[in-house]
C-alpha cells in the first residue's frame, strides 16, 4: 500500500490551499495596521494590498490573522469572517433587549 502525501483540503469553491508567501503575510499585516483587525473586505479592496492578496478570500485573511496572532482573538471581538461594520445575524439577535412581558390591561 502506497503512502500518500497528506491532503491540505480545499476551499468551498474547490481551489486548493496554497502556502502563504512572505509578501502575502506582510500585506496582511500592513492591511490590519491600516484598517484594523476585522476589516477584511477593506483590506481586500485596497489598491496595493489587493494586488498581493488577490487569491485570498476574506475568510482566508481572518483565518491567517488568527493563526499568526492568536492573542488578538482571545478578546473575542475580531474573530469574525464579517467586517466589523457588518454585524452577523446571531450577534445582532443577542444584542437586542429581551422582550418585555405584555402588561395586563387595567380593569
Amino acid at each position: 500500500h502506497k503512502s500518500h502525501a497528506p491532503c491540505l483540503g480545499s476551499h468551498a469553491m474547490g481551489a486548493p490551499k496554497t502556502k502563504w508567501s512572505v509578501e502575502e503575510e506582510d500585506a496582511l499585516r500592513a492591511g490590519v495596521e491600516k484598517y484594523g483587525s476585522g476589516k477584511w473586505r477593506f483590506i481586500q479592496k485596497d489598491a496595493y494590498l489587493s494586488s498581493v492578496l488577490h487569491l485570498r478570500s476574506n475568510v482566508d485573511l481572518k483565518d491567517k490573522w488568527r493563526n499568526m496572532y492568536p492573542g488578538e482573538y482571545s478578546l473575542g471581538r475580531a474573530d469574525s469572517e464579517y467586517d466589523s461594520e457588518e454585524e452577523p445575524p446571531a450577534r445582532r439577535a443577542r444584542a437586542r433587549a429581551p422582550a418585555k412581558p405584555a402588561k395586563a390591561p387595567k380593569p
